[in-house]
């Protein structure tokens, strides 16, 4: 949510190459526009899109966000085995 598509992509080669058999992280479910930003910023991310392309997740929690009238009322804390993203 907070760093650039880029430092994303780099982020998730590092996790993939550091042994760990699950990540957990936030996902925005219904979003399906990552637009990229400076890191630091922030907008949703729908994991699952381009450029990121992740399979579906092993496990989902809908956070039931209220925050901004509903707007983020897809804001959701996704399990992915890092084999498969």
């Amino acid at each position: 949510m907070h760093f650039s598509n880029k430092d994303i992509l780099n982020a998730i080669e590092n996790i993939k190459s550091s042994g760990s058999k699950y990540l957990l992280t936030t996902t925005f479910t219904n979003h399906h526009m990552n637009f990229d930003i400076v890191t630091g910023d922030w907008r949703p991310l729908n994991l699952q899109d381009k450029p990121f392309n992740f399979a579906a997740p092993f496990r989902i929690i809908n956070e039931n966000c209220t925050e901004l009238n509903g707007e983020f009322k897809d804001k959701s804390m996704a399990l992915w085995e890092i084999d498969k993203i």
